[in-house]
């Protein structure tokens, strides 16, 4: 249980990451 709930943690700082990248870089080509 504890283990289940590491990993999800995990997914979920790695989609905010991609998420947080993925706005930047659209942010950066509108601006380009």
């Amino acid at each position: 249980s504890c283990r289940t709930h590491h990993d999800r943690d995990i997914n979920a700082s790695i989609n905010l990451k991609n998420e947080a990248i993925r706005l930047l870089t659209t942010r950066t080509v509108e601006i380009a």
